[in-house]
């Protein structure tokens, strides 16, 4: 599908593209790995078969980002979602892979918040533009240049979860959104198990452990990463307002969420969700916990 307008990268009068913010790759491995449709976390009772979608991009814009997704998707998601690989060395086109998704999700955010009410608004209008001369005119980061990558892995998690379904969200889960404070501001993209982090004021990475992207490139040892506590806990507080949605969930679509789950559990008991789903359910959950290593 496809409707005339800007386009917001080139500025151009195009006919748009209806562009995914989360790139398609990642919902089709979701479904490949644990069903045909997905739930969206603020309607539980809607089944999508689809990420969200908005006409951003012309035809010639949207193809250049799907280099660095279709780069991105055969080196390095796959390999990791599939076989847990453990060390990646990567070039260039992964800042600038991380840099395309996270501008979109931060393109839609101030799109559909037109009376945005954030103390770090200006910052943010700021970064939007860097990140689009970055992407569209290979101009210099400058204010708005450190970016990490993060790879969760079922080995940091203990046996006590600290909410119900965590263990669900931080290996499948897909999520993207501005997360500020008074102090400190960042956009974040979570694609199934590869978390993306774009700092816009205030983070402190003092206790990110191997996940700055060099520009350059470099290598990425997925074994030996570590979250900061406030972003950790950031997801946990993530996933227990999810789970207010969920628990708000119909009668009609709970059952059949359930028989669902029976039957691909009974057909399909070695795939990704049901692996996942099991060791969920062996868990403790302690809801007392902000942490998860």
């Amino acid at each position: 599908m496809s409707e005339f307008g800007i386009c917001r990268l080139c500025d151009c009068e195009k006919t748009l593209k209806e562009s995914h913010i989360i790139p398609k790759f990642v919902f089709r491995w979701m479904k490949q790995t644990g069903g045909r449709y997905i739930r969206k976390a603020d309607n539980p009772n809607k089944r999508v078969d689809d990420g969200v979608k908005s006409y951003l991009l012309c035809n010639d814009c949207e193809q250049s980002f799907s280099k660095f997704e279709d780069k991105f998707a055969r080196d390095i998601f796959y390999p990791y979602s599939n076989d847990n690989i453990a060390i990646f060395q990567y070039d260039k086109d992964l800042m600038k892979f991380s840099i395309s998704v996270l501008y979109r999700l931060l393109l839609i955010n101030l799109n559909e918040n037109q009376s945005f009410d954030n103390v770090h608004f200006k910052e943010l209008l700021s970064a939007l533009a860097e990140w689009k001369n970055f992407l569209h005119c290979g101009t210099k980061l400058k204010n708005f240049s450190k970016f990490h990558i993060y790879f969760a892995s079922d080995e940091i998690i203990k046996d006590t979860l600290p909410t119900n379904r965590f263990l669900n969200f931080f290996l499948r889960g897909v999520d993207g959104t501005i997360v500020s404070s008074n102090k400190t501001c960042i956009v974040y993209a979570k694609m199934a198990r590869i978390i993306l982090i774009g700092e816009i004021k205030g983070f402190d990475n003092s206790e990110m452990k191997n996940t700055l992207i060099n520009l350059d490139g470099g290598e990425i040892y997925t074994k030996q990463m570590r979250l900061n506590p406030l972003f950790k806990e950031f997801l946990v507080d993530r996933v227990r307002q999810l789970n207010s949605f969920y628990d708000n969930v119909s009668e009609k679509q709970r059952q059949i969420a359930i028989n669902f789950t029976a039957d691909y559990k009974k057909n399909h008991p070695d795939s990704d969700v049901v692996k996942i789903l099991d060791k969920e359910n062996q868990a403790i959950i302690d809801e007392r916990l902000s942490d998860f290593e």
